[in-house]
């Protein structure tokens, strides 16, 4: 997959944007997004969401999203639109960190980074996993049990006891000791 490099400041060739410091924002540029959060959906999806910067104005958004949490570079870039005020990662890998930042821009260029915000859907990664060793041997149990039979045993002997004192009352012979 080819990388996707940060916005370029003028000619130089370095990159304005770094991860977790956003240099000088050039003038006119809008403020820093508010309120950014990640949320792990039930579905598997990563959401990030954000609210618009309190100063200036803005086109829209950048998210940068990297894949590995202290990885120096970004792994995508993603253009929102100005109404755009969330992201659905839809398949992220389980088991990875992934690590967020959203840079708001207008004509003047892009504002301070807001971030970072991370988020993990659980579970193993996907790719290769180590191999299992081999499935122990289960403890024999106590001479006499027998899983799932003992439950029915007692059930068993709960209803016959049930029955017994059901046919007692309806003789007048329940409780036992009288009613006195």
């Amino acid at each position: 997959m080819p990388r996707i490099f940060p916005v370029l400041d003028d000619m130089s060739g370095q990159p304005r944007i770094e991860k977790g410091n956003s240099g000088t924002p050039p003038s006119g540029s809008p403020g820093v997004p508010t309120g950014l959060y990640t949320q792990v959906l039930d579905d598997g999806r990563i959401v990030v969401t954000w609210y618009p910067p309190s100063e200036g104005t803005q086109k829209g958004y950048y998210l940068y999203r990297y894949d590995d949490v202290g990885s120096p570079e970004f792994k995508d870039r993603i253009d929102a639109p100005q109404g755009g005020v969330s992201y659905y990662h839809n398949s992220p890998t389980p088991g990875v960190t992934y690590e967020y930042y959203v840079t708001a821009f207008n004509d003047y260029g892009e504002g301070p980074n807001a971030g970072p915000v991370t988020a993990m859907v659980p579970g193993l990664p996907s790719g290769p996993q180590p191999t299992p060793g081999p499935t122990p041997t289960p403890e024999p149990e106590p001479s006499g049990f027998v899983p799932g039979q003992n439950l029915r045993r007692i059930s068993d002997i709960v209803r016959k006891r049930l029955e017994e004192i059901q046919k007692e009352k309806a003789a007048g012979r329940w409780p036992p000791w009288g009613y006195r």
